[in-house]
């Protein structure tokens, strides 16, 4: 994941495409047609950069949540201490082993 240290970062553009609907907004008979819809343009583009940036913390997260499945297979792999009657909450622990190792067997074949 990609941490802004600025507001020039896409989870700030649909404040500038609401100042932008804003602003459009204000003009005379004349020119309000144009400028609203210019205004409403800037919108869309603006959430649809926020949906993309979206789109790739989805992924992200997708990639990291694999990899620290994988390291909680190992540690369990290789734990000098893994007590099967261990229970967490209603899960027992040496159940939820078996099933990652079952899971992680099947996506190898």
């Amino acid at each position: 994941m990609v941490v802004h240290s600025s507001c020039m970062n896409p989870w700030f553009f649909p404040l500038f495409g609401t100042i932008a609907l804003s602003i459009g907004q204000l003009f005379y008979e004349s020119w309000y047609p144009f400028t609203s819809n210019f205004g409403l343009l800037i919108y869309t583009i603006t959430l649809l950069v926020l949906m993309r940036e979206i789109d790739k913390d989805l992924v992200k997260t997708k990639e990291f949540t694999y990899c620290l499945k994988q390291i909680a297979l190992r540690g369990n792999r290789i734990s000098v201490q893994n007590d099967e009657n261990f229970v967490v909450g209603n899960i027992h622990i040496g159940d939820h082993n078996q099933r990652m190792l079952n899971e992680k067997e099947e996506a190898i074949v």
